[in-house]
């Protein structure tokens, strides 16, 4: 069965509140990098953290369900309504808090208790979920 109209607009809004919601959380992780190493000097340097240092590994877990939505939505899917409605389930599974979780959830948890703009996020995403 091909992804019927109304969950195309919900993985619409659902993706974009994911990426809002992944740059408060990178932003986050920036300002602890950068207590504690200095300052970053240039974009890609903060790229290359992004992608190689440990600290940031945890958030792999939500970049990569930020690319499901996007597949979903291409018109060239041939994925549909079942593989929307399980991408769904992923990305409210990977929104809830949990203080003794698996690592990403620990520090997931931390990071909404942490930062007002992470937690204003957080609601945001799991409303609209």
């Amino acid at each position: 069965m091909t992804i019927r109209a109304e969950q195309r607009e919900h993985l619409k809004v659902v993706r974009l509140a994911l990426l809002d919601l992944h740059k408060a959380l990178l932003d986050l992780e920036r300002e602890y990098y950068e207590k504690e190493h200095g300052e970053l000097g240039s974009p890609g340097e903060y790229l290359q953290l992004v992608i190689g240092h440990p600290q940031f590994d945890w958030l792999k877990k939500m970049s990569g369900i930020i690319v499901d939505p996007h597949e979903l939505l291409s018109p060239r899917t041939k994925q549909g309504a079942d593989e929307a409605d399980a991408t769904l389930a992923a990305v409210h599974q990977l929104l809830v808090l949990d203080e003794h979780g698996d690592d990403y959830q620990k520090r997931y948890y931390a990071a909404v208790q942490e930062s007002p703009d992470v937690l204003i996020e957080h609601v945001k995403a799991t409303r609209i979920l």
